[in-house]
């Protein structure tokens, strides 16, 4: 299998000896979830912070515990 591209008007192949796509290392896993775990964490202080705060402080708490 060959991958074919073109750049700048120049054309190039390159011979592929093995896939592309691995899948997700082990070590990616984590700070992938912490990430995405705590920009939602954030958006959700950010919108809700004058209602529920008390709920989102607790949850923060938890948050940092568990991470």
């Amino acid at each position: 299998m060959s991958l074919r591209y073109e750049s700048h008007a120049e054309k190039f192949a390159t011979l592929m000896t093995a896939p592309i796509v691995t899948g997700v290392q082990p070590h990616e896993i984590f700070p992938t979830m912490l990430r995405f775990k705590a920009m939602d964490l954030m958006t959700r202080i950010e919108r809700n912070y004058n209602d529920h705060w008390e709920e989102l402080k607790e949850e923060l708490k938890l948050f940092i515990s568990t991470w």
